[in-house]
């Protein structure tokens, strides 16, 4: 890896790390998911999953080796790689990526309760009654925050990453 590119991965980690730390104590609000998919869209495959993982890295390394961190590390891995599979639609559709976040910041929450989800049925069942309606808000705002900030902040990158 050249130096530019190890330099753009450690600033990607850094500003996806201060995101989901800045908004991890708003109930309800979640940014990380748009960021993710604007840094897959905007950047190379190798670069944006690198980034997450290092960003997943770091979690790990501030929460410690949890079940839900490690769903962080599985969910934010396949968030890149579905967003970047995505890649053409999200920026040749004005409006794909309201529902693309959505979905995905909608299955989040699912990933990291997963392991909790198979304990048993009474928890699946208070998950369902009481966690889905969290993640289901927390969905709604972040295709908000999509279909105000998406667009904007893609060709602010583009900016950013100039001609490589």
């Amino acid at each position: 890896m050249k130096t530019k590119e190890l330099t753009r991965i450690a600033f990607m980690a850094a500003i996806e790390y201060v995101v989901f730390m800045m908004f991890s104590n708003i109930l309800y609000l979640e940014a990380i998911t748009l960021i993710l998919v604007l840094f897959a869209v905007t950047f190379s495959l190798k670069e944006s999953l690198t980034s997450s993982l290092i960003f997943s890295l770091l979690l790990m390394i501030q929460y410690g080796i949890h079940t839900w961190t490690i769903g962080y590390f599985i969910a934010f891995s396949l968030q890149t790689l579905l967003s970047y599979g995505c890649k053409q639609f999200l920026i040749q559709s004005e409006w794909f990526s309201i529902p693309f976040c959505f979905l995905l910041s909608l299955i989040l929450g699912t990933v990291i309760d997963l392991p909790f989800l198979l304990i048993s049925d009474t928890i699946t069942y208070l998950y369902l009654l009481m966690g889905l309606k969290t993640s289901f808000i927390q969905a709604i705002i972040t295709a908000i925050e999509a279909c105000f900030l998406f667009h904007p902040l893609h060709k602010a990158l583009l900016q950013l990453k100039g001609n490589d």
